[in-house]
């Protein structure tokens, strides 16, 4: 079966492409061919993603809607890159369809943002339920690997999440994990007897809780989730950590390098001064907030950059996207990228634990940061594919908003204190 979806998925996406070429060796025109037949497919492939989940509600599992299953994370990435098809032939043929729409009875004015907003619907529409799909069995992984770490490096856990418990059976089983189903941002929890007494008895604290930052569009709403996940959990597990008899040796504190801001240009090490942007002053106040904590306590900040990995994270979501053929970097491709692999991450933590020179703050980047548009091209050459179809930024700003600055500006990130703690990555 997976050989058959594959070559379905390839015959689905040549159609473009076969068309593409066929009017360019003919010498007729592209473009205004292909504005209609690309943008009803993403939208027909993308209905075909999604219907059959209420079609198998209704009637009942059966053979034909369980291989139609199978198929529609496939569907949802071709209808995602006849999205993308669509908006590249409008930017390549701006003037025509400009010339177009000028003689309707529309205000001149509006013309171009009306074709603009037409184009974008569709693919935002499909790049969110593609990535959602692609998306939800990585971020559970994602979450989970670095508890994994600590469980290998001989230390017993109490993991405290708002989700249920998942995974770990047999170390929950033998006690070497204890999973606390709590909201660590809630004053609530922290009366909680069970989180008190794994407190009280742990030797060091690792606090990575923080909404997603890249994942929905920034509404007033959701940028005081940003804020209250991040901020409000912190300050109350630094007043548990003063209040508590027995206090822990040692606070690990995540933050991220968007605490230096943005910028094309600049280079930035752990004694650079913070942006002046939304990101940048949320680090900050988080890095405070960690501060705060008891002198008897170690503390360490983390300032991670963007976590790789095949199974989550960044690069989680992008290989199903390059393996389809429709890779490309996101934006103009010219923003950096300070990454960290997802494995050395987890070494950091370990190491930060148990040495007890990891103190301050340390970037949790490696060492060569990369501009956008050179990872994608060395990722396209990693699987045989084409790195050639860029994210556009109307689409993900359509999408997040003033997040979008997130994804498509960057930072250029070094660590000297890595260096100096003689870390190996």
């Amino acid at each position: 079966m997976k050989g058959s979806r594959r070559i379905l998925l390839w015959l689905v996406l040549a159609l473009p492409a076969g068309l593409m070429v066929g009017r360019f060796v003919s010498g007729e025109a592209l473009a205004m061919d292909l504005y209609h037949p690309s943008g009803e497919m993403s939208v027909r492939l993308m209905v075909l993603a999604l219907l059959p989940g209420p079609l198998a509600d209704v009637f009942g599992p059966n053979r034909f809607l369980r291989a139609w299953l199978a198929i529609r994370r496939n569907l949802g990435v071709a209808a995602f890159g006849y999205a993308a098809l669509h908006l590249a032939i409008y930017a390549l043929d701006m003037q025509q369809l400009s010339a177009m729409l000028a003689e309707l009875p529309i205000p001149g004015i509006w013309t171009g943002w009306l074709a603009l907003l037409t184009m974008a619907i569709p693919a935002a529409i499909s790049f969110d339920a593609a990535m959602r799909r692609l998306g939800r069995r990585w971020k559970t992984l994602q979450r989970l690997v670095y508890p994994a770490a600590l469980l290998e490096a001989g230390h017993q856990l109490s993991l405290v999440s708002r989700r249920l418990p998942r995974g770990f059976e047999a170390e929950r089983a033998d006690g070497r994990l204890e999973w606390l189903q709590l909201d660590p941002s809630r004053s609530q929890s922290w009366q909680v007897p069970e989180l008190k007494e794994a407190l009280q008895q742990a030797d060091g604290v690792v606090n990575l809780a923080g909404e997603p930052i890249a994942e929905k569009r920034w509404t007033p709403t959701h940028r005081q989730l940003l804020e209250t996940s991040r901020l409000e959990t912190t300050r109350l597990l630094v007043e548990a950590i003063s209040a508590s008899p027995a206090p822990p040796s040692v606070l690990v504190n995540a933050s991220a390098v968007g605490f230096y801001g943005t910028s094309s240009s600049a280079r930035f090490k752990e004694s650079s001064a913070p942006g002046d942007d939304f990101l940048a002053s949320l680090c900050a106040r988080w890095e405070a907030a960690a501060a705060t904590v008891p002198s008897s306590t170690r503390q360490l900040t983390v300032r991670i950059g963007i976590v790789l990995a095949p199974d989550g994270g960044a690069l989680g979501k992008m290989l199903p996207v390059f393996r389809a053929g429709f890779g490309g970097p996101i934006g103009d491709g010219r923003q950096w990228m300070s990454w960290i692999h997802r494995s050395d991450l987890c070494a950091l933590i370990v190491q930060a634990l148990t040495d007890e020179r990891w103190t301050g703050v340390v970037n949790g980047v490696a060492p060569e940061p990369v501009t956008m548009a050179a990872f994608s091209k060395q990722l396209g050459r990693s699987l045989g594919r084409p790195s050639l179809l860029p994210v556009p930024a109307a689409v993900l700003q359509v999408l997040l908003g003033d997040g979008a600055k997130v994804v498509l500006e960057g930072q250029q990130v070094d660590s000297e204190r890595l260096q100096e703690l003689g870390f190996s990555f």
